[in-house]
């Protein structure tokens, strides 16, 4: 964990950690606490920097973070934060964009009684191997969707998805769904690096932050980057 330098010798020394993950084309968010009760460090200087932008993170009662264009698939970015008199930074590439390829028909029709048929059969870009792995997340977009009323267990999309994925392609099944309607289906694509770090319970932010990879130069915690294509499905 960081130790961050005191103004004068009385002061108390507290240890701090950064976390985060930046998506491309979408808003760029950090967080930074101190480890031993988890309150926001909220007076840092966060300033992120691409090849042909450079912006700051700004503190919004939540996080920092900024509106500003700058996380991009394929980006190189550099991070910076200064509290007091101690400095800190990261390095992060987003990973390259995918997108869908072969999809087949977006529009499923269940039938209740199956006791669990092939639905879609999806591929994506593939990515290095050895560098990338793939992390998938199915949302009902209802805001009080209709259960599908399977005779057999069903719903089974974040047991048989909850974790990171190697391979660039995959089936769903009729019983993955629990809901009819509108569905969004998010593929992100993962620096491998890092993947063990999306099987570990989120809800823990200084366990996630500690056990995850450490690549913060002067500083413990981690900052990630990830790319993602979306899919729209309607289960009828």
């Amino acid at each position: 964990m960081v130790i961050l330098a005191a103004c004068s010798p009385e002061k108390p020394i507290r240890e701090v950690i950064v976390a985060g993950t930046f998506v491309a084309d979408e808003d760029a968010e950090l967080q930074l606490f101190y480890a031993d009760d988890l309150s926001p460090v909220t007076d840092a200087r966060v300033k992120i920097t691409s090849a042909d932008a450079t912006t700051n993170l700004l503190w919004n009662g939540i996080n920092y973070s900024t509106s500003d264009d700058i996380v991009h698939a394929g980006a190189q970015l550099s991070v910076a934060f200064a509290f007091e008199d101690h400095a800190a930074a990261a390095s992060v590439k987003v990973p390259p964009a995918i997108a869908p390829i072969n999809l087949g028909n977006t529009l499923i029709a269940i039938n209740p009684n199956s006791t669990g048929s092939p639905a879609l059969v999806l591929q994506w870009t593939p990515l290095p191997a050895s560098q990338y792995s793939y992390l998938l997340q199915l949302e009902p977009l209802d805001a009080s969707p209709e259960a599908i009323p399977f005779t057999v267990p069903a719903g089974r999309f974040d047991v048989q998805y909850s974790g990171p994925i190697a391979q660039t392609g995959t089936i769903l099944f009729d019983t993955d769904f629990k809901y009819y309607g509108p569905h969004r289906l998010t593929i992100y694509a993962i620096d491998k690096s890092f993947e063990e770090m999306f099987f570990y319970n989120k809800s823990d932010l200084r366990g996630l932050a500690l056990l995850s990879p450490d690549n913060i130069q002067n500083a413990k915690g981690f900052l990630t980057a990830v790319s993602k294509t979306t899919i729209l499905l309607t289960i009828q």
